[in-house]
């Protein structure tokens, strides 16, 4: 269930203009991918595209350091 502060920002999100002209968006960009057939390269392209909306990815090729590691 929703707290109250949640229910408020989503209230907001439904009034802002930019908002909605990005959910309309993506919409469409949802539409076009399931009209057309997309190679699996252009399948990882849209989903970078869309990682770098929300937080930039880094890939490191360093190893991760583990302390106890059972296997």
């Amino acid at each position: 269930m929703l707290s109250e502060q949640e229910k408020k920002e989503m209230l907001e999100d439904g009034r802002s203009l930019s908002r909605r002209q990005q959910f309309a968006q993506a919409r469409k960009a949802m539409a076009k991918l399931e009209r057309e057939k997309q190679t699996l390269d252009e399948f990882i392209e849209f989903l970078m595209g869309i990682q770098r909306l929300f937080s930039p990815f880094v890939c490191s090729r360093e190893k991760p350091t583990t302390f106890s590691n059972k296997l």
